[in-house]
């Protein structure tokens, strides 16, 4: 599992320059919860990229999927 996210986790920060943190489910070896965190000057472009990233954990090379999704969007 480590092996897998690690590597995940970095292809996600280097194609999409964004945050990526493993958040919960770290006792449980079948089961990962990874939270990504994007910079963006609008939400339109935000949502593109978290698209995209969902799209390219997707088509991983590895056996990874993705369960459920969600966003939150923060206004400054």
């Amino acid at each position: 599992k480590r092996q897998v996210l690690r590597s995940l986790q970095a292809r996600i920060r280097d194609q999409f320059g964004v945050s990526v943190a493993e958040t919960g489910a770290q006792d449980v070896w079948q089961t990962a919860e990874l939270t990504i965190a994007c910079a963006a000057s609008d939400a339109a472009h935000a949502r593109a990229t978290l698209e995209k990233i969902a799209d390219f954990i997707e088509d991983f090379h590895l056996p990874v999927a993705i369960e459920s999704a969600e966003s939150e969007l923060v206004y400054f």
